[in-house]
């Protein structure tokens, strides 16, 4: 039977079974009365009617009847009847719109638990709102149906006669454990003659039979107890959310930011856990047949329930995985060891000038020399100069030690004046590049952003084996990153590491391009001097827990953990773990170091210790000559006199004869 009205479709499910026969429920002749109210109340969108004319009693397909009839012409709502169940309980939701649907059933007998058993362990039973019929003599029957964490079954506790009714709601963590029952509504039905208006219903009003005391609909905060429960994590380091204590039997303990929002979910549902590795040390990634690696690879087998950690989110792991509510954003950059200065030893004082300006600089200094000799000697005929001397002149002049003379012809001043400006333009430039090379500690890197890697034959470039990126770079649809992927990390197996710590010390040793978490490189890896970090940053990817897809309680999870992070109980812990980060105090000028200088400083110690052997040498010589001069008869045993001044006129020295 089928009837029809004008409006908005509205349909509820009451399942009836072999049991019932003639024998009808006395107390269930004017319950039609409170299922019309029931609909009004809840708001449902969508009604059907399934029950078995040939086995419920005459009675009880009345009143099936009278709501049929009742919703189409008072409600101007369309209303369904089913009278056949089929061969599988799951055919019954092929007649169910989605949306906001209502099912009722009734359970007066061991078959409707059956029946029942059948419908609502389906997967999609969840989705839609039930209303179970049960008299008080039958209550017993209810625990022989598992009602799932996450189940939005209302129990219509029916008494004596259909003027009061109870509303129950009742679930189970798991199979077994102990079913939590708590009072949600109470209904009474209104003395006769009287009319009751729904303020909220539309179109001005709608009338009801009866009088609602109290009227809970579904909520999961309702639920909190989870006594009984023991879930099997699974754990990886990623710091600063997760950090990972290896125990002798194979367990870990986790400590970490997100440990911390785990303690306050423990404490409120009073559950257990036991956390452990997976068996390959990965994340989870799909081989090539569609199964799954790492932890990942344990929930989809069902070996694991839930993985404490921050997991990135992506298109592909969430068609396998529930993730939860967002909570930290994972973005990469590029883990390069750190630019050193190429200058060390003694190319720090000779890489100011390429070889041939140094030999350019020698050509003229010896000029100098020459032409300093001859100008001296030809404007004065009385003037001398050595020509050992002349380029200690010309040094002095070039390093702005002065000139040891008054200059009186035009000529020699002009060369002085050459020579002192060259000293100034030469020691100027040589000043500026030698102390910016031996001060300045930041140094441009090759590798600059993923264009880059693809310019360069040096480096080599790999990621975690078994993570997200790993994911990315194989479904991206960006020229560039699938370049990347194909012609420089999936070149080699070497490429893909096992861990983070094993990436970033083939960064830190070799010419590897590490792409790492920089939440990871923020608190553990920002006080190396010896990496940094280059370029943009890439893959911004939402991270959060994940839980085995079809678990009945990861709802009162995804509830819990949005809650902390609106409250800032995230943002707090995050804080108190950050304060342990530290970072590379590098600024742009840093202190010389001994390796840049200490050639120079051989260099000043072979000179210190050859003008002491020089000196030695001009002692002894001179005490050798007199020896030999007192062995030989004839010789003079007078000293020499001392040389003269390096510039002296001849006609104002009066000279003197030594016999």
């Amino acid at each position: 039977m089928v009837v029809c009205g004008v409006g908005v479709v509205v349909a509820a499910v009451l399942v009836c079974g072999v049991g019932g026969g003639e024998q009808d429920s006395p107390g269930w002749t004017g319950i039609d009365k409170f299922i019309m109210d029931y609909v009004l109340r809840w708001g449902a969108k969508s009604l059907h009617f399934l029950y078995l004319p040939e086995e419920d009693g005459e009675r009880y397909v009345a009143t099936v009847r009278a709501v049929v009839f009742r919703m189409a012409r008072d409600r101007g709502l369309r209303a369904y009847v089913l009278s056949n169940l089929g061969q599988s309980a799951g055919q019954l939701y092929r007649h169910v719109p989605s949306g906001h649907s209502l099912l009722v059933a009734s359970l007066r007998t061991d078959h409707h638990v059956h029946l029942l058993s059948q419908v609502l362990s389906e997967a999609q039973a969840v989705r839609y709102h039930w209303l179970l019929l049960v008299d008080r003599d039958s209550h017993h029957l209810l625990h022989q149906l598992f009602l799932p964490h996450n189940n939005q079954v209302q129990v219509a506790s029916i008494g004596s006669n259909s003027s009061q009714v109870e509303l129950w709601e009742q679930y189970q963590v798991a199979p077994g454990l102990r079913r939590h029952s708590a009072l949600v509504g109470r209904w009474e039905a209104a003395p006769v003659g009287t009319y009751l208006l729904e303020p909220n219903a539309s179109r001005g009003g709608q009338i009801k039979k009866g009088v609602w005391g109290t009227f809970l609909t579904y909520k999961h905060s309702r639920r909190p107890d989870m006594t009984g429960l023991h879930l099997r994590c699974l754990s990886e380091e990623w710091p600063p959310f997760t950090f990972v204590e290896y125990l002798p039997d194979g367990k870990v303990r986790v400590s970490g930011v997100l440990k911390e929002l785990w303690n306050i979910l423990q404490q409120r549902f009073n559950f257990t856990y036991e956390c452990r590795r997976s068996p390959d040390g990965e994340w989870g990634g799909q081989r090539k047949d569609g199964s799954w690696t790492g932890m990942i690879g344990e929930l989809v087998a069902g070996r694991a329930d839930l993985v404490l950690g921050s997991v990135d989110q992506t298109t592909i792991r969430s068609q396998v995985v529930h993730y939860s509510h967002p909570l930290v954003t994972s973005t990469f950059r590029l883990l390069v060891r750190r630019v050193r200065s190429p200058v060390t030893g003694w190319s720090s004082f000779s890489m100011e000038l390429s070889s041939g300006s140094w030999a350019a600089l020698a050509a003229t200094v010896a000029v100098s020399c020459l032409a300093l000799v001859t100008i001296l000697r030809c404007a004065d005929e009385h003037a001398r100069c050595p020509t050992t001397e002349a380029p200690m002149l010309v040094l002095g002049l070039l390093c702005h030690q002065g000139y040891p003379k008054v200059v009186w012809s035009t000529s020699e001043r002009l060369l002085s004046w050459t020579v002192s400006i060259l000293g100034v333009v030469t020691l100027a430039h040589y000043s500026s590049v030698m102390i910016s090379s031996l001060a300045l500690s930041h140094h441009t890197h090759p590798i600059s952003s993923m264009r880059t890697i693809l310019a360069s034959n040096t480096f080599s470039f790999g990621l975690v084996r078994g993570t997200s990126t790993v994911a990315m770079f194989k479904e991206t649809s960006v020229p560039v990153y699938q370049e990347v992927w194909r012609e420089v990390a999936a070149r080699s197996s070497d490429n893909l590491v096992p861990s983070i710590p094993a990436g970033v010390h083939k960064a830190a040793t070799q010419n590897y391009i590490f792409l790492i978490d920089e939440n990871i490189y923020n608190y553990r890896y920002a006080m190396d001097c010896n990496l940094m970090v280059v370029g943009p940053r890439y893959f911004r990817l939402p991270s959060t827990l994940i839980f085995r897809k079809g678990l009945p309680y990861t709802h009162i999870f995804d509830k819990e953990l949005a809650k902390m992070a609106e409250v800032g109980l995230l943002d707090r812990e995050y804080s108190r773990w950050r304060k342990r980060i530290s970072s590379c105090n590098t600024s742009s000028v840093s202190p010389v170091d001994l390796e840049s200088i200490f050639t120079a400083l051989l260099l000043l110690l072979g000179g210190t210790l050859l003008a002491l052997l020089l000196l030695l040498l001009e002692k002894s010589v001179p005490w050798l000559v007199r020896k030999i001069n007192c062995r030989v008869p004839g010789r003079s045993h007078r000293r020499p006199p001392p040389p003269p001044p390096l510039f002296y006129k001849t006609s104002k020295i009066r000279r003197r004869k030594y016999h």
